[in-house]
């Protein structure tokens, strides 16, 4: 089951608040790694420094990232992508997106 967990700060949002949801399957509380499952309705936010590491694989949806550079990554499902801490990315996302995440 997925609960609801917190959506981008209003600040950084272009457009309305999504709804997003999360389930953490594995913690370790050493390490700070977490792996699990998020989804989300649609959204777009402005480029922010990435606040951790993760790798991420959509389950469902596409997602396109943006560097502040103008360069574009576009993922879709079955995609898997590593996005390093402090990589500026900007997230657009205009359906459904869910995602297994492993985060540290």
């Amino acid at each position: 089951m997925l609960s609801p967990s917190a959506a981008p700060a209003p600040h950084i949002l272009i457009g309305p608040i999504p709804q997003c949801r999360s389930h953490n399957a594995f913690e370790d509380n050493t390490t700070d790694l977490r792996v699990g499952v998020w989804d989300s309705t649609p959204y777009e936010r402005h480029d922010r420094p990435h606040k951790l590491y993760e790798l991420m694989h959509l389950i469902e949806g596409n997602v396109i990232l943006r560097a502040p550079d103008g360069t574009s990554l576009t993922i879709n499902t079955g995609d898997t992508v590593f996005v390093p801490r402090g990589a500026p990315c900007a997230w657009k996302s205009t359906r459904y997106v869910r995602k297994f995440y492993a985060v540290k």
